[in-house]
C-alpha cells in the first residue's frame, strides 16, 4: 500500500452500513462521509441512514447487528423519508460541495492534487455503486481518474488501524467511523 500524499490531496472518507454482503439482497442501513484535507478533518460531512427490517439481514450481518442494538436503533430511528433517488442526488450535491470548498486549479501549484474517495472497506465502494446504478447515475466525474482530478481507492487496510487502537474507535455509526478513519489517515500520513 502506498502512502496517502496528504496534505494536497483531498479525501472524502466514507464507512457504510449494510445488513449483509449482497447489495442486490440485504438492506443499505446507512452511509458517513467526512472530508480530510490541509492534513485535518474539515466541518464539511455526510450522513444517511435508511428504513430496513432486521429480518432482511443476512443471518450473520444480523447476528452481528444484535450485538450493537442500541447504535442500530439509533440509525433506524433516524432512517430518511426521502427516496433513494433523492439520496443519489445529495450525495452528488456533497461531492460538488467539496469540489466548490476545494477548487483544483490547474496552475495554481495544485495541478497534481486529487480528490480520493477512501474507505477500509471495498464493500463500501460497492454499495455506493450499486446505488448511483440503481437508483440514478453513476457520477463519473467522481468515479474516473481520466482527468487525473478524482479517483477512487482503498487506502486504509485494518493493520492501519492496529497501529493506533488508541485513536480507532468503531461504534458502527458511519460518521463517527468515517472520522475515526480520517483520523488514521491524517496520523499514518504523519509519520
Amino acid at each position: 500500500m502506498s502512502k496517502p500524499r496528504i496534505p494536497s490531496d483531498i479525501y472524502i472518507i466514507v464507512d457504510v452500513e449494510f445488513g449483509g454482503w449482497n447489495p442486490l439482497k440485504h438492506p443499505l442501513i446507512a452511509i458517513g462521509m467526512c472530508v480530510v484535507a490541509d492534513s485535518k478533518i474539515q466541518p464539511l460531512d455526510y450522513t444517511v441512514s435508511f428504513p430496513f427490517d432486521i429480518e432482511d439481514f443476512e443471518p450473520n450481518t444480523r447476528e452481528f447487528w444484535e450485538k450493537h442494538l442500541p447504535v442500530l436503533q439509533n440509525l433506524k430511528e433516524n432512517a430518511t423519508t426521502r427516496s433513494k433517488e433523492q439520496v443519489v442526488s445529495d450525495i452528488i450535491a456533497f461531492f460538488n460541495r467539496v469540489i466548490d470548498q476545494f477548487p483544483l486549479k490547474p496552475g495554481s501549484g495544485d495541478s497534481n492534487r486529487k480528490i480520493i474517495l477512501a474507505s477500509d472497506d471495498v464493500c463500501d465502494f460497492l454499495w455506493l455503486d450499486t446505488l448511483f446504478c440503481t437508483y440514478g447515475e453513476k457520477p463519473s466525474r467522481f468515479y474516473t481518474s481520466r482527468n487525473g482530478s478524482f479517483g477512487s481507492q482503498r487506502v486504509l487496510e485494518l493493520e492501519d488501524s492496529a497501529a493506533y487502537p488508541h485513536k480507532f474507535f468503531h461504534d458502527h455509526d458511519p460518521l463517527n467511523d468515517a472520522k475515526n478513519l480520517a483520523e488514521i489517515l491524517i496520523l499514518s500520513s504523519s509519520s
